[in-house]
């Protein structure tokens, strides 16, 4: 561990256990038989390490965060069956890559999945112990639930489930947010920042996404699979008076082209032919 042992930050009463150089993930090599027993715990909380929160508290990071903690804790030590010591955990953190984690991190990454509810604490000081609870079992172990749990662990923090009710999923800017939890809370600059940035990695799991509303389509849009209606033809627009021309003169009549309509002869007057065989008026 860099920084020394977390049971010493936690609680600088009570003398630190002796700690061993040992390899990250030996906790999760060491018999079962070797780790605490949790019967001889006091009772599991997922209170804070430093007391009940007050109305101001919110964990210094999100629950998308929180979800890479419980693998990494889940994966790396045997915490979904026994209690291990916050030194052990820090320890598998350090495993999966969060190198040179100091202490006041380590120990912010175990109040972030207290805050969520994905691990349970117990004991104080030197035999302070957490445990992944049955909630954090069940977000890894039961992949069909995760929605669900994810979105009732976002509503566990009170400052945040508070917000997530008046903002929901799309929350004010900051020049809106910022000055309004500075006054609201007495936060600082940088306590207001922050919490937007855990407020953002948390409202996105409790809030359902905005059903996607589709306009009306336009009328030369409005067929199947919204293609543009065909231009009619303009044929087809003459087809009524072509009906017309063929009911008042049915081709059963028969028709011979070298017989003159005689609806088309005038026979108003009778007249002589010419010389050259036309016709003239008399």
């Amino acid at each position: 561990m860099h920084g020394g042992s977390l049971e010493a930050e936690v609680s600088s009463a009570d003398a630190p256990e002796p700690t061993i150089d040992r390899e990250p993930v030996s906790v999760a090599d060491e018999p079962v038989a070797a780790l605490v027993d949790d019967d001889n715990l006091p009772e599991w909380s997922s209170a804070a390490f430093a007391g009940p929160a007050g109305p101001a508290y919110f964990p210094s990071n999100g629950l998308d965060w929180s979800i890479q903690f419980i693998n990494d804790l889940y994966k790396r030590t045997r915490a979904q069956r026994v209690p291990i010591s916050l030194d052990d955990a820090a320890a598998a953190w350090t495993a999966a890559g969060w190198d040179g984690l100091p202490v006041a991190e380590a120990l912010d990454h175990i109040d972030t999945l207290l805050a969520f509810g994905f691990v349970e604490q117990s004991g104080e000081g030197s035999e302070r112990r957490i445990r992944i609870s049955e909630v954090g079992r069940c977000l890894i172990e039961d992949p069909d639930q995760s929605p669900q749990i994810l979105a009732e662990a976002a509503m566990k923090p009170k400052l945040i489930a508070e917000y997530i009710e008046r903002w929901g999923r799309h929350r004010p800017t900051d020049d809106v947010s910022i000055p309004e939890l500075k006054t609201a809370h007495g936060f600082s600059d940088k306590e207001a920042k922050l919490f937007l940035r855990v407020y953002d990695g948390t409202a996105l799991f409790a809030c359902k996404k905005d059903p996607l509303e589709v306009p009306e389509p336009l009328p030369q849009f409005d067929g199947p699979r919204g293609r543009q209606k065909p231009v009619e033809n303009y044929l087809t627009s003459l087809t009524p008076e072509i009906d017309g021309f063929l009911n008042e003169y049915p081709a059963s009549a028969g028709f011979d082209p070298d017989e003159p309509d005689e609806h088309l002869l005038d026979h108003s007057e009778h007249r002589e032919p010419l010389s050259s065989g036309a016709m003239c008026p008399a």
